[in-house]
């Protein structure tokens, strides 16, 4: 039996399609806030420290191979750091939580985004939270 890890994902990877695309299969997943961070998408999501702040998103069991498989293939290097998160029923469980600590500015992309905000409109996420990840839509024509 692979031994699974509870993981924080906050982009595009709660959309299911994107899951999928991956390979990725969790055996327990399930909506998650984490305070005292940010969301920003310049050009691909990550958080930020910020100690008012909310981000959504889920949390998930996945193995280490499904984790070293998703974050090898991106763009920009995530690292692991351990988050205290909110599960559903408001209890404080801890969490694996990928964050990029430098990422090069630029434009978000559209994909990101459409991703990150399908999925966030789908989990029922809060309108000024779905207003924020629109707010990163980059202008029409840019890809």
């Amino acid at each position: 039996m692979t031994s699974t890890v509870l993981t924080f994902f906050y982009g595009g990877l709660i959309n299911q399609r994107m899951l999928d695309r991956l390979g990725v299969n969790p055996t327990h997943r399930e909506k998650a806030v984490l305070s005292g961070y940010g969301l920003t998408i310049s050009p691909y999501v990550n958080l930020k420290r910020e100690q008012l702040g909310t981000v959504f998103g889920q949390i998930m069991s996945v193995s280490h191979d499904e984790l070293t498989k998703i974050y090898q293939q991106l763009k920009v290097k995530y690292l692991p750091q351990a988050v205290s998160v909110a599960d559903s029923n408001g209890q404080q469980v801890a969490a694996l939580c990928y964050i990029a600590p430098h990422m090069d500015r630029g434009i978000a992309e559209y994909d990101h985004v459409w991703m990150l905000l399908e999925a966030a409109q789908q989990n029922g996420f809060p309108g000024w939270y779905l207003e924020l990840i629109q707010s990163f839509m980059p202008p029409q024509g840019t890809k």
